[in-house]
């Protein structure tokens, strides 16, 4: 399945929507993701699906407003928690086996110590709905599950994926947005349409397309992409070309999706397709703002 194909969805009788994405480029380039530097516990190299802090950031700038809420509903090692605080928003995270839950609250817990204000809390999966509340915007990381396999991984992979999203569409505030970030995942060689299973997911979840972008992970110098691959993706790709005699290219992006929750005014409307979303102007602008200077001197 490519973008621009609707999704099949055996229980809905009304075709989807056609759209066209809009392209954005997010300049969140950055060496080694600056965990150290900016005060994450080491051991948070070992959540390998992370969403990328700058790429976080610049995700809840723009699309939250000073004081709002942040959701991560499988937060791992908290990366969108913590920059959800330093940007001065309140952040709840869900995590997923005990190891994260303790890992990402290490993670907050250094954050506040570190000056950040707003509030923060990491629960695990046990705890019901009523307690987290809702949310202005979730962010969350694509996590294919580990044990995928070409002829059984994809439908399991979905079901997770629609699942998560089908949950987090009910603790979106109305016209809150949705973010999900893939980051190229390989099987057997063969580069997985992340973009794809999440665009399918949202729509069975009643999500409305915003756009999808590309966040980069190189930075930018004078314009022009400063490549320098590290040596866990130079190994990984080294490791990918013995196995198919073929070269293989080190990415240099994340794909980012954004979606939409329905408005009030049309939340309660039986049978309402999800339309395509309209652009935040900060989504596009936010680049020329002075309160992205910590994002762009993440690079």
């Amino acid at each position: 399945m490519t973008w621009y194909q609707i999704p099949e969805l055996p229980h809905e009788q009304l075709p989807m929507p056609r759209w066209d994405p809009v392209p954005t480029i997010w300049p969140t380039g950055q060496r080694g993701e600056q965990l150290v530097e900016r005060g994450y516990s080491a051991a948070t190299v070992r959540d390998h699906r992370r969403v990328p802090p700058a790429t976080a950031a610049y995700a809840i700038l723009a699309l939250t407003p000073h004081g709002g809420t942040v959701l991560d509903p499988d937060c791992g090692a908290g990366t969108v928690l913590v920059e959800a605080l330093r940007c001065g928003r309140h952040a709840v995270g869900v995590a997923h086996g005990r190891r994260w839950w303790a890992l990402s609250r290490a993670n907050v817990t250094a954050a506040k110590r570190q000056g950040a204000a707003a509030d923060a809390m990491v629960l695990p999966t046990s705890r019901p709905q009523e307690e987290i509340g809702t949310a202005d915007l979730i962010v969350t990381a694509w996590r294919p599950p580990a044990d995928l396999t070409p002829d059984a991984g994809h439908d399991k992979g979905d079901d997770r994926l629609t699942a998560t999203l089908k949950w987090s569409r009910t603790m979106l505030n109305p016209g809150g947005h949705l973010v999900v970030v893939a980051r190229a995942r390989r099987l057997r060689g063969y580069l997985l349409d992340g973009p794809g299973h999440i665009h399918k997911a949202a729509m069975a979840a009643r999500l409305a397309p915003v756009a999808r972008c590309i966040a980069l992970t190189t930075p930018l110098d004078d314009g022009r992409l400063v490549f320098q691959p590290t040596w866990t993706q130079r190994r990984s790709a080294d490791r990918v070309e013995r196995l198919t005699s073929r070269p293989v290219a080190v990415p240099a992006h994340h794909d980012v999706l954004v979606f939409r929750a329905p408005p009030a005014a049309t939340c309660a409307a039986a049978g309402a397709l999800p339309a395509r979303g309209p652009v935040p102007a900060r989504l596009r602008a936010l680049v020329d703002q002075p309160e992205l200077a910590d994002v762009r001197g993440a690079a």
